[in-house]
């Protein structure tokens, strides 16, 4: 053994705590997350309603347009945790929650395999690092969770071959699915093992996981849209989006979280020329290959590369890795975690207003709200939220839920604030009574050459124009 058992453990403790600071730090400060505050505002919604919303209701002229709010329950939930926890705080209650149960559950997928706790928590670690980009208050984190567990489940499966397993299956995807569209990459796990069963050696497993794969399947149908959820599979993954919108966008490798899991898929692919004739099927290949083609499309779908390609990496390590070695115990665990959530709580300041104000027109609001104008309002595209929740009254002309608006409306307003195109000529702008946007935007300049508007209200990150009627 390298080290001895004292010294391995107080190295597992070491990487244990600083994966967590790395965490905490990551997910434990405010984001300027656009796509929050319709979210608040849908929960809310929801919470006062008793139901969900069929069309849109919070944008101008929205109540003719379907809206398939797939995200329901994630709404609701977030903002229970705005309203309890006293404001945005209660948010990142929510994400320190999340990625901390995202961590405890890679660490016990990965100690599955029969490998040294000490190797489980470093690649737990660097997996960690590669997170950091997504360990924002989306309902990404719940998927992430729930996507490693129905992995656990069925490599467990795989190995036991124990049906009693798949029974576990349908309530988690019931629930997945009233949560986050991304339900869709878990039954495509079970399509990989199901497929997989069609193989000689697995052929005694073909009938249960396809028993399983379509209970999964009908019962994501418990929704309150049926089966018009999949239809928001297509809409969300309009060409247009992938190249506009940061989140779909390829990931930048200049920074470092985003190198992880091609350097994971360099290593697994040299273990598995190594170990080629010692291959046991095809479903944790198949599923980190697909991984990496949706990580390498987009940024936000990193984990669905870094997550498999651990398990794939934990069970090809050469054999002289496999020696047990002690492991940290629950009193070490439980330690570190209450000592990192203690100094959480001690040293990280509320979020402010003036946090909130960086990044959003917090005073353009209250000079809205002051003024009472008349409506409509033309906003872009990432401040379409913030308007949503602080200033109900005025229904806004976009904001970020891509379904409700479709490509169309979301290229014309991107045109029009970027000054490009037949910006001049743009019916929703020449409609509105009221134009708030930020000052660095092309838009914002034009218009303050432009008879038809004239400047209300500037600052440093927001300008408010009226339009002159003739």
């Amino acid at each position: 053994m390298l080290f001895t058992p004292r010294l391995q453990r107080l190295i597992q403790l070491v990487i244990f705590g600083f994966a967590l600071i790395a965490l905490f730090i990551a997910a434990g400060h405010y984001s300027p997350d656009p796509d929050i505050w319709w979210r608040l505002k849908t929960g809310e919604w929801i919470f006062n309603h008793a139901q969900v919303p069929i069309t849109d209701v919070f944008s101008e002229g929205g109540i003719t347009r379907v809206w398939i709010e797939y995200n329901w329950l994630f709404d609701l939930i977030i903002y229970l945790f705005y309203k309890i926890g006293g404001g945005y705080d209660g948010v990142i209650f929510y994400t320190v929650i999340l990625s901390s149960l995202i961590y405890l559950s890679l660490l016990a997928l990965l100690k599955d395999q029969d490998l040294d706790p000490l190797y489980i928590h470093i690649i737990s670690a660097i997996v960690v690092v590669g997170l950091i980009p997504v360990l924002t208050p989306r309902p990404w984190l719940i998927s992430i969770f729930l996507y490693i567990w129905v992995l656990k489940l069925l490599l467990k499966y795989r190995e036991t071959q124990n049906n009693r397993l798949l029974f576990f299956l349908p309530p988690i995807f019931c629930l997945w699915a009233n949560i986050h569209i991304q339900f869709i990459n878990g039954l495509v796990l079970l399509g990989i093992l199901t497929l997989e069963a069609i193989m000689p050696k697995r052929r005694s497993t073909l009938l249960p996981t396809f028993y399983a794969l379509s209970a999964c399947a009908a019962i994501t149908l418990l929704n309150p849209y049926g089966y018009l959820l999949y239809s928001v599979i297509t809409q969300l993954n309009d060409p247009v989006y992938f190249s506009r919108i940061e989140e779909f966008k390829v990931p930048d490798f200049s920074v470092p979280s985003y190198l992880t899991f091609p350097l994971f898929a360099v290593l697994a692919i040299a273990l598995l020329i190594r170990k080629r004739h010692e291959a046991k099927g095809f479903f944790l290949i198949l599923v980190s290959f697909i991984g990496l083609i949706l990580a390498f499309r987009a940024r936000r779908d990193i984990w669905l590369a870094l997550i498999p390609l651990a398990g794939l990496i934990t069970s090809l390590l050469p054999k002289f890795m496999t020696r047990k070695a002690p492991d940290l115990d629950l009193k070490h665990i439980t330690l570190i975690l209450g000592s990192l959530v203690a100094l959480l709580t001690i040293f990280t300041s509320p979020v402010s207003v003036q946090d909130i104000s960086k990044h959003f027109p917090v005073a353009a609001v209250e000079f809205l709200k002051e003024q009472k104008l008349k409506g409509p309002i033309y906003n872009t595209f990432d401040w379409g939220g913030f308007l949503i929740w602080n200033l109900p009254e005025y229904p806004v002309a976009i904001d970020n839920r891509n379904i409700v608006y479709g490509p169309r409306t979301f290229l014309q307003s991107l045109e029009t604030w970027r000054g490009q195109g037949n910006w001049s000529s743009d019916s929703t702008l020449l409609q509105s009574n009221i134009v708030i946007g930020p000052r660095s935007l092309p838009l914002s300049h034009l218009l303050q050459s432009d008879p038809r508007f004239k400047r209300i209200y500037s600052d440093k990150i927001a300008e408010v124009y009226t339009r002159i009627r003739p």
